[in-house]
C-alpha cells in the first residue's frame, strides 16, 4: 500500500485522496498498535474488557431486532447508498442490520462464543447462547459472503487443537447446548417470519436451494470482479497505484468491481506484488498465532476462525482492503490475540 501510494503521488494525483485510499494500511496498523498498547497496560482488566465488548455487540444485535420488530430501519428510502432489498423466491426481504455497518460484528460474536465454549477451561451456558445469537444474527443479515465465512470459521474452530484438552463428553455437551439454543432461535424466527426464515435458508445454501435470477446475478458480478482483477494484473503486473476511479475506468476496470472484491483491489492498486504481500501477511498472522504462547487458550482458535471469516467475506466486498468497519474489528481481534496476557474467565 505504501508503494501504491507513492506511485499515485509521483503520478501527480491529489495527496489527500491517496491518504484516504490508504485505509487498509493506516487503519490496520494504527488500530493494532494503539489497541495493543491499551491491552498491555498493567491496569487493563481483560475480563472486564471482554465483558464490555460483549455487551456492546449484544446491544447492536438488540437494536437490529428492535428495528425489525418495529419496522423502523436505520436507513430510509432517501438514504444515499442504502442497502435496499434482497429478492428471494418467496418475495422481497428488507436488508436491515440495525446500524448499517454493524453486520460484521455478528459473526465475530458467534465465533467468540463458539471458541470460548469449546476451549475455555470454564464453559458456561452463556457462551452457547452468545454463539447462537451471533449465528442467528449473521444469518438474518442475508450477506452470503459473511455467512459462508462464518461456516468456515466455525468448522476451523471445531477442528483446531488447543493446549486445553477437551474431553469427548465435555465437547459433546458443549455442541449439544449450542445446537439446542440455535434450534430454538431458528424455530422462533420461523414462527415470527416464515418468509425471513426461508430467505435465510436460500441465501445460506446456494446450489442446494433454488436461487432467484437477482441472486445469481449478484454472485456472478462478484465472480466477474475477481476475473477482471486478474485480467487487469496481467496487463498491468504492478497495478496502477493509488489513483482515482477515473483512471481505472479509462483502463477498463469498473470502480464497482473494486467495492466487491478485496482481491481485485490488491491487483488493481499493486498488481501481483500486492497480492503476494497480502497472502504472505495472512500466512504470517496465522503462523504467528500458532507459534506464540496462548495465555488465554480460547483466543487462538477465535483469532484463526475470525481472521478466516473476514478473508472469506473479503472475496465478496472490499472488506479488509477498504472497509474501515471491517479493518478496525480485525485489528482489535489481532491486538487481543497477541497482547492479552491474563487468563480471561
Amino acid at each position: 500500500m505504501v508503494v501504491a501510494g507513492l506511485r499515485g503521488a509521483f503520478g501527480g494525483h491529489d495527496l489527500i485522496s491517496i491518504i484516504r485510499l490508504e485505509t487498509p494500511l493506516i487503519y490496520a496498523v494504527g488500530f493494532y498498535f494503539g489497541l495493543g498498547r491499551i491491552i498491555r497496560e498493567r491496569a487493563f482488566d481483560l475480563d472486564k474488557g471482554l465483558r464490555n465488548l460483549l455487551l456492546v455487540a449484544l446491544a447492536f444485535v438488540a437494536y437490529m431486532a428492535f428495528a425489525r420488530l418495529t419496522n423502523s430501519p436505520f436507513e430510509t428510502e432517501q438514504t444515499e447508498g442504502r442497502l435496499g432489498t434482497v429478492v428471494t423466491t418467496g418475495g422481497e426481504l428488507r436488508r436491515d442490520y440495525g446500524f448499517a455497518s454493524a453486520f460484521i460484528l455478528y459473526p465475530i460474536l458467534a465465533l467468540a462464543g463458539a471458541a470460548y465454549l469449546l476451549y475455555s477451561p470454564r464453559r458456561t451456558a452463556l457462551a452457547a447462547v452468545v454463539a447462537s445469537i451471533g449465528i442467528l444474527a449473521t444469518l438474518i443479515t442475508l450477506i452470503r459472503g459473511q455467512i459462508f465465512g462464518l461456516f468456515i470459521g466455525l468448522a476451523v474452530i471445531a477442528l483446531l487443537r488447543s493446549e486445553v484438552v477437551l474431553k469427548r463428553a465435555v465437547r459433546t455437551r458443549a455442541v449439544v447446548a449450542a445446537s439446542f439454543a440455535l434450534l430454538v432461535s431458528g424455530l422462533s424466527l420461523w414462527a415470527v417470519s416464515p418468509l425471513t426464515a426461508h430467505g435465510v435458508v436460500e441465501r445460506s445454501l446456494p446450489g442446494l436451494v433454488q436461487q432467484t435470477e437477482a441472486a445469481e446475478g449478484t454472485a456472478e458480478y462478484r465472480r466477474e470482479a475477481l476475473q477482471v482483477g486478474f485480467a487487469f494484473a496481467e496487463r498491468n503486473p504492478a497495478g496502477l497505484g493509488l489513483v482515482s476511479v477515473h483512471d481505472f475506468a479509462a483502463n477498463g476496470i469498473d470502480a464497482g468491481y473494486l467495492a466487491h472484491s478485496a482481491v481485485a483491489v490488491l491487483l488493481a492498486y499493486g498488481g501481483w506484488i500486492a497480492l503476494a504481500a497480502g497472502a504472505l501477511a495472512l500466512f504470517g498472522l496465522l503462523r504467528a498465532s500458532f507459534r506464540v504462547p496462548r495465555p488465554v487458550p480460547w483466543m487462538h482458535p477465535f483469532f484463526v476462525g475470525a481472521l478466516l471469516m473476514l478473508v472469506v467475506y473479503s472475496f465478496a466486498a472490499s472488506g479488509l482492503m477498504g472497509q474501515g468497519w471491517v479493518i478496525a474489528p480485525a485489528a482489535l481481534i489481532a491486538a487481543l490475540r497477541f497482547n492479552a496476557t491474563g487468563a480471561a474467565k
